[in-house]
């Protein structure tokens, strides 16, 4: 993120709550990313964690 832009990681296992919430966090500017469990949420925000 190399723009300054804020960075969200979404997670729901209702696909309609991800979508409003992106649509609205996006249409304000944030970057999104969405995923429908935990364990889902983990893969994707453990490679970015800090060490």
């Amino acid at each position: 993120m190399s723009d300054g832009a804020s960075y969200i990681l979404l997670v729901d296992d209702d696909p309609s709550n991800l979508f409003l919430l992106e649509a609205l966090l996006r249409s304000h500017g944030y970057l999104t990313q969405s995923a429908k469990s935990g364990a889902e949420a983990l893969a994707i925000a453990a490679p970015s964690s800090p060490a």
